[in-house]
């Protein structure tokens, strides 16, 4: 994802456009599940019925979540306050200096994922 992330310099208006690609989620295969209830007394019981079932909703939004970094260094970031779309712009940007952008995706049942692009200054 690192080589995905565009980072775009507006001197004229003073901002940085960030921009991920497009970025969709994968449908989850379908699994087979049997619950089995233990206790310390009884121990474990027999296991359900099988049923099929998918780990997580297909329907869950990603979330995107914006930081950039303190120097020109690839550490030290900061989360850039309501900056949370695939396509924005980072008011507050220092533009005299080089920094580093980072995005960090997420969706609920699944892991997120994190990917960084370097801004010449």
């Amino acid at each position: 994802m690192q080589d995905d992330i565009t980072t775009t310099p507006d001197i004229s208006r003073g901002i940085i456009v960030l921009i991920l690609p497009e970025v969709t989620c994968t449908p989850a295969p379908t699994k087979n599940y049997q619950v089995r209830a233990t206790t310390a007394s009884i121990g474990a019981t027999a296991a359900s019925k099988t049923v099929e079932g998918q780990r997580q909703s297909q329907a869950e939004p990603i979330s995107v979540a914006w930081e950039r970094s303190a120097d020109a260094s690839d550490a030290n970031y900061a989360i850039l306050p309501k900056v949370t779309g695939r396509q924005w712009f980072d008011a507050t940007a220092v533009l005299t200096g080089a920094r580093y952008y980072r995005a960090t995706m997420t969706s609920p049942g699944a892991s997120g994922i994190t990917g960084a692009s370097y801004t010449g200054g």
